[in-house]
This record gives C-alpha cells, sequence and structure tokens, in this order.
C-alpha cells in the first residue's frame, strides 16, 4: 500500500472522491446479497481508503495514476511512496521443464510482437510461456493466471 496525503488546506474528502471515483467498480450480482440488500454496502469494491489522520491508502500499482489524476485535478500533495525499489541487474535461470517446439515459438513470436494474446488450448502451457516471457523479458511484470 501507499499513501498520499492531501497538502494543508486541500479538502481530503474531495480528493477521496476523486479517486474513489476512478478506482472503484461495481461487482457483478451485488443485488443478491444481503449487505446490499439491506443498504449497508453500495455494491462496489472500493479500493481507496481512508486512513488515520489526512492519509488515503490505495494499493501501490495505482499510485502513480492517482497522482496524475490530482495533479490534473490541480491538487498539491504531499507523497510518501512506499513502494519497494525494483530489482535491478537480477538474471532469472529456468529451472522447469523443458519447454516444447510451439512453446519457444510462442516465445520468440511474443517477444518479436508490441503485444497480443496467448491463444492455446487446455493445458498447452501458457503458464509455462508467461513464465518463459518474464524470464527474458528481465522487467517489471504482474503475472495474472
Amino acid at each position: 500500500m501507499s499513501t498520499l496525503t492531501p497538502a494543508d488546506g486541500v479538502d481530503r474528502e474531495a480528493v477521496f472522491k476523486a479517486l474513489d471515483k476512478r478506482f472503484s467498480y461495481a461487482v457483478d450480482g451485488a443485488w443478491f446479497s444481503p449487505a446490499y440488500q439491506n443498504g449497508t454496502w453500495d455494491g462496489r469494491v472500493h479500493l481507496v481508503r481512508k486512513a488515520r489522520g489526512n492519509l488515503l491508502k490505495l494499493p501501490g500499482g495505482l499510485y502513480d495514476e492517482a497522482c496524475k489524476i490530482l495533479r490534473a485535478k490541480g491538487y498539491e500533495l504531499d507523497e510518501t511512496d512506499a513502494r519497494p525499489a525494483a530489482p535491478t541487474g537480477l538474471r532469472w535461470y529456468w529451472t522447469g521443464y523443458e519447454p516444447r517446439e510451439y512453446q519457444r515459438e510462442a516465445v520468440s513470436a511474443a517477444r518479436a510482437s508490441s503485444g497480443g494474446v496467448l491463444n492455446l488450448a487446455i493445458r498447452a502451457g501458457k503458464t509455462l510461456i508467461a513464465a518463459l516471457l518474464v524470464q527474458n523479458t528481465g522487467g517489471r511484470t504482474l503475472f495474472v493466471v
């Protein structure tokens, strides 16, 4: 989690509302929840939280975008970026299964492109291919399976 502190004189509630509008989303089927039905939940997942004092907490991955949004609205911020720095100079070595030919071809094709979707059959090794891509790129990677 990272924290943002609205600068002195900035309306914390207005900052919270600006971020909450962008960083919350509706949950499908929320209307079936008793909490939604009795009015104790609005049916949304809220990623920004109010903390003690004048702090707002949000997932670290949203920090840069949150700062961008608030600056665009003219807010001044006292920033504390609690995210750890990305490791540099690390080299990942593959110790898993030897990839099949079509998996090596998929890695080569993905590296040659600027993006895309890996569309393979069930149990064809999509996770393995993604792990090989992570190893080959060496950058910060969000791995969602």
